[in-house]
């Protein structure tokens, strides 16, 4: 069988189920090895176990690093430990490639062939490359930077990850839905194209041989540069003098990178052999027309729709082979609250450790809410006071910034004194905020222990307005009492993992573009954008090429520099350097990156997050961010250490505290018992012998509100993973649940009521005990004429006296026992409650 990506599903050599294929005719690898052949066993044993992949893609990332380390500019040692490292990356990904092709077959058989995979297809060139090089540089003596290009390819390597490693399916997904998702959008790569040719014959016909210009700016027609010993070229930015040339220029006009340079030239052309004169007197605003058209049309209509296809496309082949395109609106929205909850966990209250006066003092000042919105005054004054600051200020104004920068100082060591004294060390250090104001408590003793060091001081000064910048961060603190901005980490929090796979897709893609640039144009003469900031001379300033290009800045200058000598006036820098680059190589690499880095993968950065802040920060869900983090501050009162579970019989003031929809709080009229009785049969939480948890909770009341039944696929899959992850080490404590907390407080309220019942029994009976023996002293003494004995049927006793009997009705409890018998709604601990058959 084969895997969605087309790889032939491996066996596991160690499971207990295990078997060697049969052996069949139709399934000799090569023709020649059977499955009974032991040279085929001993190779499979080999691919099949688990740390060979792991050892190879070990060797991937270790020639890629070879890789990066093989600039034009390397000594001699490190050319000599290059080529020594490519024999051994060729041999091993050679010997690789054999035993994968004994095992599967090379071309046959058809279902588990090793060229059916398009990933094996792609190792298979790399090492046929990686033999021709070697054969090339060393049996003829070549200058391997003649063939150094081919090199770059074995970069690609590195998209193995991809296929190999299983637990990185998010990574994997990305990359099959990408490339599933090009064929899907012929329809408007054909709109964009159409409108491209349009608007490029139409730019032909208006600024063909008009945009030419002469290097000496006198002389303005062609005859009159030339005759004055000057070029007569086209301007660096493009031009109209062909279709081909039209839609480069028209195409880097929709990235809106330099674009009024093109419309001014356009509103300045004169004659065909004139160079472009701007007379602002009488401005060609027909021509800005065309200009402002396309940008309309090409840049924010077209291209942006075609980007956005492309995105829209990838969610929903993602979707579908996650299985979430086959969900309804209802059950996509049980999923999207399922993640939410998992995401969730229970508060810790701080409470003080020691009964000394002074730390109770001082616990009770720093849990006051007036001590932390005072900490919050000062952390906004603080940054005021930083935004204070100019260059060259008088020496009073900055002795007065000094001392107050000293008075916040104070302010905040006495804050985490206080902490400290009130919480305790381990306490104030455990809480994630704590730890983040002491390191810049610590940060900002030592700014200022170094300042006032002056002169003596070993460490640069621009050390110190380095560390200055880490008081800024104290703004930082105000998420911890703003919902909104909460509910916005939690969006960005939920969305890591998706923006993970992207972003480790993305440096993949620069990571290879940065190789084959130093390969292609590191010998290029600088020009007006590529210059000693941005060039390919070695792989790191390669790297920061990229990520510029990557933003959209001047990345078509760049190109234009990489071109030619037929563009523009390169062939001036050309003979002077004695090389040029390719205008082909560098229209194809630059445009390829840009579409696939800056236009695609940075806007699905962006399409990751809005697709979760709609799914987790939108106002209009059922449930929402605020009201989970209600639960929480709940579930704080009865759980004040975070330990995930709290009595069962607290589940009942719990609900009837929270607000809708999780809870019945806020009602008006309150809800009564049996609403609350209800409300807890419907949601089914789990007992634990008398104890329910977090986790087990919160989702049960979340499935009251919008739960739905799921078909099975990869995304419930990926949702199970993360409910046991969620709840699987807090829960290992608790006992197996046998029944829910509904029961369990019926039960427990029940026996309650029945032990009170019985002990006014014992003790009416105990009363009619005393009352009989005192009766029966009576008579002895003074006999009552016709008294009957208690317990005759007839009202008469053995010596025929009457009966008196106190007992009162056993179906009968008093007003105040029924009330007693429910404390404050709250039945008797489980601990106490027979287990239920």
């Amino acid at each position: 069988p084969r895997s969605a990506d087309g790889e032939a599903e491996r066996p596991q050599l160690g499971d207990s189920n295990f078997s060697w294929p049969e052996d069949r005719p139709e399934d000799r690898s090569l023709f020649l090895f059977s499955w009974s052949n032991p040279v085929r066993r001993a190779c499979a044993a080999v691919v099949w176990h688990p740390w060979f992949d792991r050892a190879i893609l070990a060797l991937i990332f270790a020639s890629s690093i070879a890789l990066a380390f093989d600039t034009p500019t390397k000594t001699r040692v490190t050319e000599e430990a290059l080529m020594v490292l490519n024999w051994v990356f060729t041999i091993v990904f050679l010997v690789e490639m054999v035993m994968k092709v004994v095992v599967m077959g090379f071309a046959w058989p058809r279902r588990t062939a090793y060229l059916r995979s398009a990933w094996n297809v792609l190792d298979f060139c790399i090492v046929c490359i990686s033999l021709v090089l070697l054969a090339v540089e060393h049996l003829t003596a070549v200058d391997s930077s003649n063939y150094g290009w081919l090199k770059a390819l074995r970069v690609v390597r590195a998209l193995r990850p991809l296929r190999m490693v299983t637990r990185m399916q998010g990574m994997k997904q990305v990359v099959n839905s990408l490339l599933a998702a090009v064929p899907q959008c012929g329809n408007v790569a054909m709109l964009m194209i159409l409108f491209v040719l349009i608007f490029s014959i139409i730019g032909v016909q208006l600024f063909k041989g008009r945009f030419y210009s002469c290097t000496d700016p006198s002389a303005l027609t062609r005859d009159a540069c030339l005759a004055a010993g000057g070029r007569w070229v086209n301007p660096s930015f493009g031009n109209f003098d062909n279709v081909g040339s039209g839609v480069l220029l028209l195409l880097e006009m929709a990235g809106l990178e330099g674009w009024p340079d093109v419309m001014f030239t356009g509103m300045a052309v004169t004659g065909e052999y004139s160079a472009p004169v701007r007379d602002d007197r009488d401005p060609k605003v027909a021509y800005a027309l065309y200009f402002i058209i396309w940008i309309f049309a090409g840049a924010f209509l077209v291209w942006n729709m075609f980007v956005g296809v492309v995105l829209d496309t990838f969610n929903q082949i993602r979707k579908k082979d996650d299985g979430a395109a086959f969900m309804t609106e209802e059950q996509r929205a049980w999923v999207d609250a399922q993640r939410t909850v998992y995401a969730m966990r229970p508060l810790k209250q701080f409470t003080c450790p020691s009964e000394s006066p002074l730390r109770q003092r001082a616990f009770a000042i720093v849990m006051d809410k007036w001590f932390e919105a005072t900490i919050l005054v000062l952390i906004l004054l603080n940054v005021f006071v930083m935004m204070l600051e100019w260059h060259d200020k008088p020496p009073e104004y900055e002795l007065a910034l000094r001392v107050c920068n000293y008075c916040f100082s104070v302010a905040f060591l006495i804050e985490l004194l206080l902490k400290v004294t009130g919480l305790g060390a381990r306490q104030y250090i455990t809480n994630a905020w704590n730890a983040f104001d002491a390191v810049l408590v610590v940060l900002s003793l030592i700014d200022f222990s170094l300042e006032l060091a002056g002169d003596v001081s070993p460490i640069n000064p621009n050390i110190l307005r380095v560390m200055r910048l880490f008081r800024v961060v104290r703004i930082m603190r105000v998420v911890k009492t703003a919902k909104g901005l909460r509910t916005l980490l939690v969006t960005l929090y939920s969305s890591l993992p998706a923006l993970q796979n992207v972003m480790l897709l993305l440096g993949l893609i620069m990571f290879i573009y940065a190789i084959a640039g130093m390969l292609m144009f590191h010998d290029v003469p600088f020009g007006d954008c590529l210059n000693r900031h941005a060039n390919f001379q070695n792989f790191w300033i390669s790297l920061l090429t990229l990520f510029r290009c990557s933003t959209g800045e001047s990345w078509n200058c760049i190109m234009h520099d990489a071109m030619g000598p037929d563009w523009a006036d390169n062939a001036a820098r050309c003979e002077e350097a004695g090389t040029c680059g390719n205008t082909g190589l560098a229209v194809g690499y630059f445009m390829t990156y840009y579409i696939l880095g800056q236009a695609i993968l940075l806007n699905l950065v962006i399409g990751v997050i809005l697709e979760n802040f709609s799914a987790i920060g939108s106002e209009s869900k059922l449930i929402t961010v605020e009201h989970l983090e209600e639960f929480r501050e709940l579930w704080l009162r009865y759980d004040p250490k975070g330990t995930f579970a709290i009595p069962s019989y607290q589940l009942l003031p719990l609900v009837s505290q929270l607000s809708a929809p999780l809870g019945l709080g806020g009602k008006k009229p309150a809800a009564s018992r049996a609403q609350l009785l209800r409300f807890m049969r419907r949601i089914d939480v789990p007992d634990h012998n008398g104890q329910i948890h977090f986790m087990e909770t919160i989702t049960a009341m979340a499935n009251s509100v919008c739960g739905v039944p799921l078909p099975v696929c990869d995304e419930t899959r990926k949702i199970a993973k993360e409910a046991d992850k969620a709840t699987g080490p807090s829960s290992a404590a608790l006992a197996e649940a046998e029944h829910n907390a509904m029961t369990s407080y019926l039960v427990s309220m029940l026996q309650h009521r029945y032990r009170n019942y019985a002990k006014q029994m014992e003790d009416e009976a105990a009363m009619r005990r005393s009352e009989a023996g005192g009766a029966r002293e009576d008579a002895s003494i003074l006999p009552v004429p016709g008294a009957t004995e208690v317990g005759d049927a007839d009202g008469t006793s053995e010596q025929g006296g009457p009966s008196f009997s106190a007992r009162p009705s056993e179906n009968t409890i008093s007003k105040s026992q029924t009330a007693g018998s429910v404390s404050n709604g709250q039945p008797a601990k489980m601990s106490q409650v027979v287990p239920v058959q």
